[in-house]
């Protein structure tokens, strides 16, 4: 090599003459370009100790030491060049980069800067050096460009100067320009990378050309196979082309620089992107080992441990280590609050980080959104829309800022508006998932566009297939469009793609319940939710309701609750559960001790006080009913059952003011919570505003389509209109009561009978059944022997007495069907809806509404001859026929009694054998003598009658009997002697207060138990 041979030379030169200070000076000159400092330092050590006053050789003594690190020895060096001789500006230059570099003294450096062009005008690298502190440490971009021009005037092929001048121009936001300036660089030197990086950059980062930034990163790997920044650039932009596979190949150059931790850093972000968690942790934490102090390690560490592991403790841990180590990056400050809101649901210290963030860069527009998410968590609806919006004016082409926006119009209730920003986002980025699935939101439930709806989530899953939340939204749409199976396999969709999704899992359970009564499949359903959240109230209360309501297995279900107060005695929510099935089984007295040990537990505990609630209420304790509710409202005032179950309690003691209130609160939570509309409904009854109470009574029923009680209720509020509006003379009259009755047919189809072989047992056999049962289950209950022998005793007598008894519900409707048949003069049906009502399971008052008003339509309406009336009468059937029998028989004795005693003797023979062969268990002598004795007496009393002797009163006798045997056609004799009138039952009315009264009769000891949908209200941050 040249210099080799030039360092062999000056050494000649040294050996023949030793004290030429240029020999020396040369010889440490070509040693420094070979790197060799301290052989370098020697040799101009040496040339200065010749001639002490060598400018020249104490300048470059100057630059070795500064290569060596040994700056306050590099500096001094310097000083004492510019010292001997003040006009080398060679020397200030190298005296001003080691003042900014090694001693942040950026003054004294620009003066030294601006000496060196004192003494040399022309002197390019004086000027560049001058821009370089004018632009890195005063951040007086235009003033350094000024400087970075100068120095391209002096010399216009100077790359250095054209690449800081891209620097300058790039900070002053001027990146056509910062781009024009490196691909100048390029021309100039095609070979220097740096230029090409720099070009690839801007091309990336400012313009988003990411297929042209490639090229220039691949152009730098071409100059430079083993550069690791190039390979990390092109990283990072086939990253942002979704190349992730090629990105992870160009960071796994990382042995060129194994340990740049940046490049770790980025291969853990392409690790994200791939799904590759695990992975990527692993990166992330390699560059922590590598450089501990790097922030963005310790960001990147806490974002995968939030948003893949769910490990919120660790990741604010994360971010917390990245403040501490750079306080002022507002990435850490933003993400830190972000943990605070999703992992913690520590709103307001969130908002402090957010705002902390804001402070550190008033322009984060993620930040910004974020606060607004916090504000609208926090119900501070105004700040939250103001942080939406600045969020918008510093980045307006964000749709996810849109999306957030809409969404906080749509919760207060500006539909249109909302609908209005989710458009503009979708325009703004079409394949932006989250604003199809919020349209989808809008479009169905404030305006109930359920085609437009499903069209805006199959575009979600079009975008996103892998979206578990859109098909649960999708299923819901089906579900209130009534396409139960469609809904189903959305549920499971949404399962397949996340199976632990507890809000799809509880849906397809309550589907599975609700509309396929596949009990058995539902209970694994929430047996799985359970095995996955073993805390999740939704699933246990709706095990509970499958385990009792259909299996009647509450002996199963305190097993189970038995099982998990054992492992945790102090898990409340057990406790609370354990408690539900003695209400269910009505030993009140167990419940409420149940509850008083867990109030001890938690006293906080919603379901604690709706319980207690529950049984004041069917105990007709009301006021404890309601103070139990209010406790109940204080712990969670936004609850729809405690709301509902207040307004209904307010309703009782007729404030309607309260009530409406209540009710209200609910419906604008979930405008179709049946129970509440059906609330809304008997208000506006009470109101008399009978138009209102039909239109909420019509919504009630079509929330919940399987409960008819609301259909009674619209009935009746229809007939209390009818009645305001009409006469009952009027045709308008007749037709809606018509369709009363079209409604109260449609109860039979909502109220399912189980089919049973008890149906032929007599009524008045099974009521005593149910009242010997029930007299035994509260013995049972009083003394209180075994929890478990109580249980299932009173699981198994609850059994007996439902399969005896039919619901109350069906008596109450066929008796109003039978009172609207006989308005509207249909008698022949009107007798037998009554007469079914009679044959029902009823109160003591209903029963005998619906006989006395039975015997008026029979005997008034109806008018049926004699044999009708004797045989076939709708009460008491048996009674009349065994009478007219008995009647007949009397008559024909009396008449022809020679005959019938005759008659009498060949029956007492046919009876006798009968017995004989048919029914040899009753062939014993005692049963054959009474039943013989019986009739022998019978044949020997109309025997003994004796016309002759007796005629006067045999006649008298014969007439009464034809007279009772005519009675019931008889309404009026009169002859000149006598005049019998037999006045008829007064006209029958039906008053709207007997149907209120029955109705709320029905549900006096009625409790809502319905299966509950998970409801999930997601708030995503950026």
């Amino acid at each position: 090599m040249i210099e080799d041979d030039n360092l062999e030379l000056f050494g000649k030169a040294i050996k023949i003459e030793p004290e030429n200070s240029d020999a020396w000076s040369n010889k440490g000159t070509i040693l420094t370009n070979l790197k060799k400092y301290e052989e370098a330092l020697e040799a101009f050590e040496k040339a200065i100790e010749i001639k002490t006053d060598d400018a020249t050789a104490w300048s470059n003594k100057g630059i070795v030491l500064d290569n060596l690190k040994r700056y306050e020895e590099a500096l001094d060096a310097f000083e004492k060049a510019t010292e001997i001789k003040p006009d080398n500006a060679t020397a200030w230059i190298n005296k001003g980069i080691v003042l900014a570099d090694h001693f942040k003294k950026y003054e004294k450096a620009l003066e030294t800067f601006e000496k060196a062009i004192e003494i040399e005008p022309d002197n390019a690298t004086a000027w560049i050096n001058k821009g370089i502190v004018l632009a890195d440490h005063f951040k007086k971009y235009e003033k350094a460009l000024e400087t970075f021009e100068k120095a391209i005037e002096i010399e216009p092929d100077n790359a250095t100067a054209w690449t800081v001048k891209g620097y300058a121009l790039s900070d002053l936001e001027k990146y056509e320009e910062a781009l024009g300036a490196y691909e100048k660089v390029t021309e100039i030197e095609p070979k220097e990378i740096g230029s090409w990086i720099n070009k690839g950059t801007v091309l990336a980062n400012h313009f988003k050309k990411y297929e042209e930034a490639l090229e220039a990163f691949e152009k730098a790997i071409e100059i430079e196979p083993d550069n690791a920044t190039a390979w990390s650039n092109k990283g990072i932009v086939l990253d942002n082309l979704k190349r992730y596979e090629e990105a992870l190949e160009a960071y796994g150059k990382v042995e060129i620089e194994p340990n740049n931790a940046m490049i770790w850093v980025k291969k853990g972000i392409v690790l994200d992107n791939l799904k590759r968690y695990e992975e990527a942790l692993e990166a992330f934490e390699k560059a922590i080992e590598i450089e501990p102090d790097n922030a963005s390690s310790w960001i990147n560490k806490g974002t995968v441990l939030a948003n893949h592991f769910k490990k919120y403790e660790k990741a604010l841990e994360a971010f917390e280590k990245a403040i501490e180590i750079e306080p002022d990056d507002a990435t850490a400050w933003r993400n830190k609050g972000t943990v605070l809101a999703n992992g913690f649901k520590k709103y307001e210290e969130a908002l402090e980080a957010f705002e902390k963030a804001i402070e550190i860069k008033t322009d984060d527009a993620t930040a910004w959104s974020n606060k607004g998410t916090v504000l609208n968590n926090l119900k501070r609806y105004e700040e939250a829309l103001e942080a939406f919006e600045k969020a918008i004016e510093i980045e307006p082409d964000d749709a996810t800022v849109w999306v957030k926006k809409g969404n906080l119009l749509e919760d207060t209730g500006k539909h249109e508006e909302a609908l209005e920003l989710f458009g503009k986002a979708i325009k703004i980025e079409p394949e932006n998932s989250d604003a199809w699935i919020s349209k989808g939101i809008v479009l169905a439930d404030s305006f109930e566009k359920y085609e437009e709806a499903l069209e805006a989530f199959e575009k979600a899953i079009e975008i996103e297939p892998d979206n578990a939340m859109v098909w649960v939204k999708k299923g819901k749409i089906f579900e209130d469009i009534g396409k139960h199976e469609e809904a189903l396999e959305a549920y499971e969709k949404a399962i397949e793609i996340k199976p632990k999704y507890i809000c799809a899992l509880l849906n397809k359970g309550a589907v599975l319940a609700n509309y396929f009564k596949k009990y058995e499949e539902a209970l694994e359903v929430f047996e799985k939710v359970i095995e996955i959240k073993p805390h999740n109230v939704t699933a246990w209360n709706n095990k509970r309701t499958i385990l009792t309501n259909y299996f009647k297995k509450y002996k199963e279900a305190l097993k189970a609750f038995n099982n998990a107060i054992c492992i945790d005695p102090e898990n409340t929510d057990a406790w609370v559960g354990k408690s539900n099935i003695f209400i269910d089984l009505e030993i009140y007295g167990r419940a409420s001790e149940l509850i008083s040990k867990a109030t001890l537990l938690d006293k906080k505990k919603i379901n604690l006080f709706i319980n207690k609630a529950i049984i004041s209420k069917r105990r007709r304790k009301y006021i404890e009913c309601k103070d139990s509710l209010e406790q109940a409202i204080s712990i969670d005032p936004d609850e729809p059952s405690v709301n509902n179950y207040l307004a209904e309690c307010y309703l009782t003691f007729g404030d309607l003011i309260n009530a409406s209130k209540y009710v209200e609160k609910v419906l604008s939570m979930d405008n179709e919570n049946a129970f509440a509309l059906g609330l809304k409904g008997k208000i506006k009854i009470e109101e008399q505003d009978y138009i209102e109470s039909i239109k909420y009574f019509k919504k009630a029923i079509s929330s919940d389509l399987m409960n008819p009680t609301y259909l009674l209720w619209d009935s009746y509020a229809k007939y209390l209109n009818a009645e305001l509006e009409f006469s009952s003379s009027e045709k308008k009259y007749q037709d809606m009561l018509l369709a009363i009755i079209r409604e109260l047919e449609k109860v039979d189809t909502c109220v399912s009978q189980e089919e049973n072989n008890l149906k032929m047992i007599p009524q008045c056999l099974k009521s005593l059944v149910i009242y010997l049962t029930k007299l035994a289950k509260s013995t049972l209950i009083y003394l209180n022997r075994s929890e478990k022998l109580t249980v299932s005793m009173s699981e198994k007598m609850d059994i007996l007495i439902s399969k005896l008894e039919n619901p109350k519900i069906i008596a109450y409707n066929y008796y109003f069907l039978g009172c609207f048949y006989y308005k509207i003069n249909d008698y022949s049906t009107a007798v037998d809806c009554l007469k079914k009502c009679t044959d029902s399971k009823s109160d003591y008052d209903t029963k005998r509404s619906a006989c006395e008003t039975l015997n008026n339509i029979w005997d008034n309406k109806v008018r049926p001859s004699i044999w009708v009336w004797w045989l076939y009468s709708p009460l008491k059937r048996w009674t009349r026929r065994v009478t007219f029998v008995i009647l007949i028989f009397s008559l024909f004795g009396i008449l022809l009694p020679s005959v019938f005693s005759k008659m009498i003797n060949f029956i007492n023979d046919l009876v006798l054998k009968t017995i004989s062969v048919y029914q040899p268990a009753l062939n014993y002598p005692i049963i054959k003598s009474l039943i013989s004795m019986i009739i022998i007496s019978l044949g020997g009393f109309f025997s003994s009658i004796n016309w002759q002797d007796n005629t006067i009163s045999l006649t008298f006798m014969a007439l009464i009997i034809i007279f009772i045997l005519g009675s019931p056609i008889l309404q009026r004799f009169k002859s000149s002697q006598i005049e019998i009138e037999i006045r008829p039952p007064s006209t029958f009315e039906l008053a709207p207060s007997l149907i209120e009264r029955k109705l709320k009769a029905l549900e006096s000891n009625n409790l809502d138990i319905k299966f509950l949908h998970f409801k999930q209200i997601q708030h995503k941050y950026k």
